[in-house]
């Protein structure tokens, strides 16, 4: 009786080992096809909580943020809605103008600025 029990919970454990590389196996073999990748992403990207963890995921990683804060920047429509939310936000002006007033030539322009208003 033993030995049955014995030999049932191995053959589950192997079962169980096999049926995870299939199951790797055969998420590898469908993101090796561009469509199905393609499709896979459209479907995951459906699905807010999904969606939600990407995003998670890609800001944490700062590399990837830089590259997509620098590629926004470059546009001037997407600047003026980032400097306006930024303006936005509690202490955050006061911060930017610290920042511009260490700046020498920036905090002439400042000047000249103030004086022409």
């Amino acid at each position: 009786m033993r030995k049955c029990l014995l030999l049932l919970m191995l053959g589950l454990v192997v079962a169980a080992l096999l049926a995870g590389c299939s199951r790797e196996k055969a998420i590898d073999q469908m993101l090796a096809d561009p469509q199905m990748k393609s499709y896979l992403m459209s479907r995951m990207l459906k699905d807010g909580q999904i969606r939600t963890e990407i995003t998670d995921s890609l800001i944490a990683d700062t590399s990837w943020s830089n590259q997509v804060i620098g590629v926004l920047l470059q546009k001037e429509s997407t600047r003026e809605v980032m400097t306006g939310r930024l303006l936005a936000i509690e202490g955050v002006p006061d911060k930017m103008l610290v920042r511009m007033a260490e700046n020498a030539d920036l905090k002439k322009k400042m000047a000249e600025i103030g004086r022409s208003k």
